[in-house]
């Protein structure tokens, strides 16, 4: 809701929300293509015209639904074709006709318009219900909307004595909430209102995999040790909006986690040997810090400053000039002010001495950890020579990045958690891993020097390397979850 001067309903979009109305972002739906399923099941239209549209609300302030003004791209103009008052469920195209007397809808803007399944329509409704919903919190000043509200919002998308779909979507996630509305969640800031996140998600990319893929077919995981590797969807960390962010939910010692990890589903499960070469690395960064008497003595007039504490300014002020009255503090003095100036030492050319700069090693920070894997594999019949080949191809394709619904935003790959296994049970003498991106895959097709293939064209031998990196830092107190007598990370 835009907080302007100017009420009118322009025929001709001006680019500004008129006060009081409620304005939906610029879209493209398609308008007259075909519904058609690919292999996988994706829907997706062909032909027809993919055209830009966008809404302007304006509220009826008796109760009743409004005055929904539906804009097209028309003519290289945006301007109104139609408007409804029962809140979408028809328009009228009457009223808004180009200079030539004819409509400025066609004949399949207006059928789709008027058809609650159409792309057009769900998009529209998907994006008003949001930003009148967004509109009423706040006006709120933060606060959920009233009861009143809702109702007014459920009119305005589909008139009366309905409820929008996006209203049952969204009081189910309220449900999971223990009944509180995202913008009621204490202790967390919003992330994206809901269609934005919805926008985000929504990506072009593979949603299903096989459950479980396993090299060779006949390895026996009650009796031998083996690398578990499941792929889940990705899932930001958020802000944590105290200035601290916390952890991800992590697996611990990397156990099985039934079918999901949290909220987030196991996409995929892939067993293999434990190859050879295997290693961890931990290690901290620490750097080289100095601090000359200047330096120190600048940085505690700063914090004396900044604590407004004006005693122990003048204790400051008392010892500077205690020490400046020294040869040795003038001579620290004036050669520490030179470096300043032009970077040059005098005590080093005249006395063959340096100012102490108090040298010490300082922590710097964590280090995320790499792990690299190299799996050799010879499939040794068509079966085995297909599971190969599924588990390359969902490792590509799952640690590829994701397209969204409209190519407007690349979204994030798939992570994994991997874990070594000792006779089914988390192998206790070997590390465990955090959550872990996969930032590379290498495959030699003829690792043997050869090329050489069975009947149907599959490769006799596959050599695969994996290089993965956790995506957050392992911390002292990730060893508290563990058994005493485990490496651990």
């Amino acid at each position: 809701m835009a907080d302007t001067t100017d009420t009118t309903i322009h025929d001709k979009w001006n680019g500004t929300c008129p006060s009081g109305a409620v304005c939906s972002p610029q879209e493209k739906s398609n308008i007259g293509g075909t519904l058609t399923t690919g292999k996988r099941g994706t829907k997706y239209r062909t032909g027809g015209d993919d055209l830009d549209h966008m809404e302007v609300y304006s509220p009826d302030q008796s109760g009743g639904p409004g005055t929904r003004y539906h804009y097209a791209h028309v003519d290289n103009e945006w301007q109104i074709i139609g408007e409804s008052t029962d809140g979408g469920q028809t328009y009228q195209f009457d009223k808004y006709k180009k200079p030539d007397g004819t409509l400025r809808a066609g004949a399949n803007y207006q059928k789709a318009l008027n058809d609650p399944n159409s792309d057009v329509s769900k998009d529209t409704n998907a994006q008003l219900n949001r930003e009148i919903e967004k509109a009423n919190i706040k006006k709120n000043g933060g606060k959920p909307e009233t009861a009143e509200q809702k109702a007014a919002r459920e009119k305005a998308i589909k008139g009366d004595g309905n409820n929008t779909d996006a209203d049952k979507d969204e009081n189910a996630d309220n449900d999971k909430q223990g009944g509180k509305d995202d913008n009621e969640k204490e202790g967390e800031p919003d992330k994206f209102y809901e269609g934005d996140e919805k926008l985000i998600k929504e990506s072009q990319g593979r949603k299903e995999y096989a459950e479980s893929l396993r090299y060779p077919e006949d390895l026996n995981a009650e009796m031998q040790d083996f690398l578990n590797i499941m792929m889940v969807e990705y899932k930001p960390r958020g802000f944590g909006g105290t200035g601290v962010i916390p952890s991800r939910p992590n697996m611990g010692a990397g156990g099985s986690g039934g079918g999901s990890i949290g909220e987030r589903k196991i996409l995929c499960t892939i067993t293999l040997p434990i190859p050879s070469g295997i290693s961890d690395s931990n290690s901290t960064q620490w750097g080289v810090d100095e601090l000359t008497p200047v330096d120190d003595m600048m940085m505690k007039f700063s914090g004396a400053a900044l604590d407004g504490d004006i005693a122990a300014i003048k204790d400051r002020g008392g010892k500077v000039e205690k020490a400046g009255k020294s040869d040795e503090g003038q001579a620290t003095v004036k050669d520490s002010l030179l470096q300043m100036v032009n970077g040059k030492s005098a005590l080093q050319r005249a006395k063959g001495a340096v100012v102490n700069t108090n040298m010490e090693l300082l922590f710097q920070g964590p280090v995320l950890r790499d792990f690299t894997f190299t799996f050799p594999m010879y499939p040794r019949d068509a079966k085995e020579a297909k599971t190969v080949q599924q588990i390359i191809r969902t490792l590509k394709q799952g640690s590829s990045a994701k397209k969204s619904a409209d190519f407007r935003f690349i979204t994030s790959p798939n992570t994994f958690f991997l874990s070594y296994y000792h006779k089914s049970s988390t192998h206790p003498f070997l590390n465990t891993f955090k959550e872990c991106a996969l930032t590379g895959i290498t495959m030699q097709y003829t690792p043997d020097g050869n090329y050489s293939t069975y009947h149907d064209g599959s490769m006799t031998a596959y050599q695969m390397q994996l290089s993965f990196k956790e995506i957050e830092p392992v911390f002292d107190s990730d060893y508290d979850d563990l058994d005493n007598d485990m490496i651990g990370y």
